[in-house]
């Protein structure tokens, strides 16, 4: 509450440092910075998997997922299958075929793991990797961090709409140091 609070009246603050006009007119940048202001405080659960829900219709459109008889769907079946339905989730998972390492989950329930990572762990080892990504859903962190990178926005957009030279700033190097931030930080799992 009281994060909400400080972004409100900052946001505010912001705004009135702006020439004073007859009529508002608050300009594309500063409508966009107050567009995501206000998702960031009303993003939901459901938001995020929605947009994880698109995203990873998305990837599995653009990887060759493992067949319902390959090796890996099978290995993966025999050590996963019963956690399908785990802590009110309903997950469905599948397999990437790719030598990259990688597993995540999203907020929709899907898990998505890549042979490259199947083929370097065991079964025990690979299900506790699997169980940590789906710690990521059960623990709201993709919506965290969507609800962060609003905020980040909101910021941003904010300030650069008062000064083209804090707009070039924002969009130039600072701007792209801060979002890369944002990225770094969320890493460790999707959408």
């Amino acid at each position: 509450m009281k994060t909400k609070a400080i972004m409100a009246i900052s946001l505010l603050a912001i705004l009135s440092l702006s020439k004073a006009n007859a009529q508002i007119n608050l300009g594309e940048k500063a409508l966009g910075a107050l567009q995501s202001g206000v998702a960031s405080f009303t993003f939901s659960n459901e938001d995020a998997a929605k947009l994880s829900k698109v995203a990873v219709r998305k990837m599995d459109s653009t990887n060759v997922v493992a067949g319902p008889k390959d090796g890996y769907t099978l290995r993966l079946n025999r050590i996963f299958g019963k956690h399908a339905n785990e802590s009110g989730l309903t997950l469905n998972y599948k397999v990437y075929m790719t030598k990259d390492v990688n597993a995540f989950a999203t907020a929709d329930g899907s898990v998505r793991v890549f042979s490259g990572l199947m083929d370097i762990m065991d079964d025990n080892e690979l299900l506790a990797v699997i169980g940590h990504e789906i710690g990521h859903v059960v623990n709201q962190d993709s919506k965290d961090a969507m609800k962060s990178a609003y905020r980040k926005a909101a910021v941003l957009g904010a300030i650069s709409s008062q000064s083209d030279k804090i707009a070039a700033l924002t969009d130039g190097q600072l701007g792209q140091s801060l979002q890369q931030k944002t990225r770094v930080g969320s890493r460790c799992f999707c959408l």
